[in-house]
């Protein structure tokens, strides 16, 4: 092999090196720019949700003097 075919083959090896580097530094930097920042915006919507359905109805039960003064209980209940 010449010496102009070895520095051929090196010059296509490296190529095909930072090929690859470019195209993992772009997964990386697409999944740190997109997809992480918008999974995490989803879980914590759903937490965050879950959250707040299971702490607004207990506020709603402790509303002072709604019971006893709507009048409308269910027949056999006890009053508080």
């Amino acid at each position: 092999m010449s010496e102009f075919g070895l520095m051929w083959l090196h010059l296509q090896w490296f190529a095909v090196i930072a090929c690859v580097l470019m195209s993992v530094v772009f997964v990386q930097n697409l999944f740190r720019l997109i997809i992480i920042p918008r999974l995490l915006y989803v879980l914590s919507r759903s937490c965050l949700g879950q959250l707040r359905s299971r702490s607004y109805v207990p506020r709603l039960l402790e509303m002072p003097g709604r019971t006893q003064m709507s009048g409308d209980f269910p027949l056999g209940s006890v009053r508080p």
